[in-house]
C-alpha cells in the first residue's frame, strides 16, 4: 500500500463474510500504520463519515 496515495475499500455490511473480511483488512491496515478513514451509506443514499 505504500506507494499509493489513497486506496478505497467498498463492501457489501450487510454479508457477514463481507463484513468480516473488511474488518480484518481495517486491522490489519491500522496495525501497519496507515490512517484510516471510514465512510458508511445511510439510507438516503449519502456518504458519511464515521468517527
Amino acid at each position: 500500500m505504500a506507494e499509493y496515495e489513497r486506496c478505497a475499500v467498498l463492501f457489501d455490511g450487510n454479508d457477514e463474510t463481507a463484513l468480516a473480511a473488511a474488518r480484518a483488512q481495517w486491522a490489519g491496515l491500522k496495525d501497519a500504520g496507515h490512517d484510516l478513514t471510514y465512510w458508511q451509506q445511510n439510507d438516503e443514499g449519502r456518504w458519511e463519515k464515521k468517527d
